[in-house]
């Protein structure tokens, strides 16, 4: 076979695959949308107080939604137990805990944190171009466990 045949039938393999692989998304339903938006609206509470303390930073928050799939639940009204959100407040809440610690810890914050991003997964803690990538499991239920974590990290990254 020549190059341009088998370059052809890569592309279809791959074509096939990803359109395989797009089928298989599941849509959010109705009532878990609902939770997307109260589960965002509490984190841009947490941000406006953080934001309160670090005045010349402007950071987003927001989950990886596709990482929770499967772990939203039917009760009360924002579809993920308190400590699964408790999770996410500690990584808003660790970089108020980095401008508390005055002028220098704001300007690190205001400089070099833009974003915030939450996922279920393995816990691990990463700061990249600005945006701090945050995974928890779950498998520790003390919120002062990450809250400490993810703060010592930022204050070692920022």
């Amino acid at each position: 076979m020549n190059l341009r045949i088998l370059m052809a039938m890569a592309a279809l393999a791959m074509s096939v695959c990803s359109a395989a692989a797009d089928s298989t998304k599941k849509e959010w339903t109705l009532e878990e949308r609902e939770y997307w938006v109260k589960l965002q609206e509490e984190l841009d509470a947490w941000v406006k107080k953080t934001m309160d303390h670090c005045p010349n930073a402007t950071i987003s928050a927001k989950y990886v939604q596709e990482t929770y799939r499967g772990k939203l639940t039917a009760g009360g009204n924002y579809g993920l137990d308190q400590m699964s959100r408790g999770r996410c407040q500690a990584a808003i809440a660790s970089a108020m805990e980095v401008c508390l610690n005055g002028d220098a810890g704001k300007k690190s914050v205001a400089k070099g944190l833009r974003a915030i991003e939450c996922s279920f997964g393995v816990t691990s803690y990463k700061l990249v171009k600005g945006t701090f990538k945050t995974a928890t499991d779950g498998k520790s239920d003390q919120y002062d466990f990450y809250l400490r974590g993810m703060t010592e990290y930022l204050k070692k990254k920022l």
